[in-house]
């Protein structure tokens, strides 16, 4: 697939960003994970497909047996394949507003609660370009990330280290004490702060090495000579994964170690 193909792509993608266009239950980028995406789709060999900067919800997993009844009663959470939620945020979670949102719960099925951290769906103009993201990635701490392979590859960021999944309900009634909820939310607004901690850590790394992937080709960097590049403390590891998949790392140069 040439330039073509992938500028058409691109542009097609990022139309759907739009709020008017836009058809994902929060109507747009998440805002914790906003200044990510853009840098991303700023830069010329990547795009984002899909994004979420993490979340807590009381989803509803339905009995499938009481369906057609909970259907004729009028139950709009029904419509939902396999249930339905009953609160969700973007944000740190709050007891209050949990129970205000789940004030009555399906008289079937299971209530569970989730805290999930962030996710992240990039297309790739290549290959090189996707395992760089890849290889930032996982020095991110984010191991669970990988690559689809294609005409564009898809790389999926994403970790499972922060995330916790536990029954609270069944048949319409609590099954753990306000105590056991109390802790559990708790817990969860924890790994939120967690999961922003990540997600800034991996701008941070992005940052820096995305710029200096599109900034110079291999033989402008060769033509340029050496020089001293200054950053963070924390976007040196990046910074070199970055430098190694471009070429630009002379091993050969490497002061050798003496035996003691």
């Amino acid at each position: 697939m040439g330039d073509d193909a992938w500028e058409l792509s691109k542009s097609r993608a990022l139309e759907f960003l739009a709020p008017e266009l836009d058809r994902s239950r929060a109507g747009g980028i998440d805002p914790p994970i906003q200044a990510l995406c853009a840098l991303i789709n700023d830069h010329p060999d990547f795009y984002t497909t899909s994004s979420c900067s993490g979340r807590v919800v009381l989803f509803w997993q339905r009995d499938a047996a009481a369906e057609s009844e909970e259907q004729a009663e009028g139950d709009e959470r029904t419509k939902a394949a396999g249930g339905g939620w009953l609160y969700i945020t973007h944000d740190e979670p709050t007891l209050p507003e949990l129970l205000a949102a789940a004030e009555t719960l399906p008289a079937s099925g299971l209530v569970v609660f989730k805290q999930e951290p962030f996710l992240l769906h990039v297309r790739c103009r290549g290959m090189e370009a996707a395992a760089t993201l890849y290889r930032l990635a996982r020095e991110c701490g984010l191991r669970e990330s990988g690559v689809a392979p294609g005409d564009f590859p898809l790389c999926a960021i994403r970790s499972s280290a922060l995330k916790m999944d536990a029954v609270v309900g069944s048949d319409g009634a609590w099954v753990v004490s306000p105590e056991y909820l109390a802790l559990t939310v708790r817990l969860a607004t924890e790994k939120m702060r967690a999961n922003l901690a990540k997600l800034g850590k991996l701008e941070q790394c992005l940052r820096a090495a995305l710029s200096m992937h599109r900034g110079l080709s291999a033989e402008e960097g060769e033509q340029q000579g050496q020089g001293v590049l200054a950053m963070a403390p924390g976007s040196v590891k990046a910074a070199k994964t970055a430098l190694e998949a471009r070429g630009w790392v002379d091993k050969s140069r490497r002061t050798p170690r003496h035996a003691p």
